[in-house]
């Protein structure tokens, strides 16, 4: 990791709100999220650079650990203030934000990249107890049944 992208991390740590090893969407769950978001770039072609750095902002604004349905735009708008840490190109900022701003309301995306970002999340529910319905998921690598069944996997791990 570079010291910008570093510098991020500290200016995200510095402002959340929740306990980041408690809380369920906390660091666990973002490395989680990057986890199974670099294996579906993997296979469908996004972008490995959006979606690490959605994996750490998409929760970063979290008022609480129930519904919050704003924090995604929260996260966008923390993105925005915070550009000149996010070494993204314009194309690929823009991209971002639209992940961050949106993928708390449930959509799905056709987009690679957005897909992966919004995936990666929701593979991770089955750390509240939430079965992801394949309905939900955007991208084919998701839904394969390996995959499916891996990304819950990884978050029996999860032992807070």
């Amino acid at each position: 990791m570079n010291e910008t992208y570093l510098a991020l991390v500290k200016v995200v740590m510095d402002q959340y709100k929740l306990d980041p090893i408690t809380s369920f969407h906390g660091v666990q769950h973002w490395g989680r999220v990057n986890d199974i978001g670099q294996a579906i770039v993997a296979k469908n072609g996004g972008n490995s650079d959006v979606v690490k750095y959605f994996a750490l902002l998409h929760d970063c604004c979290r008022e609480h650990d129930g519904k919050d349905p704003d924090h995604g735009r929260r996260a966008a708008a923390f993105a925005k203030e915070n550009r000149d840490l996010i070494e993204l190109s314009d194309e690929e900022f823009e991209t971002l934000i639209f992940a961050l701003a949106n993928h708390a309301d449930g959509p799905t995306s056709d987009d690679p990249t957005i897909g992966s970002c919004f995936d990666g999340d929701r593979l991770d529910l089955g750390r509240v107890g939430i079965v992801p319905d394949k309905e939900q998921l955007s991208t084919d690598v998701a839904k394969e049944d390996e995959f499916f069944a891996w990304g819950q996997k990884l978050n029996e791990k999860d032992e807070r």
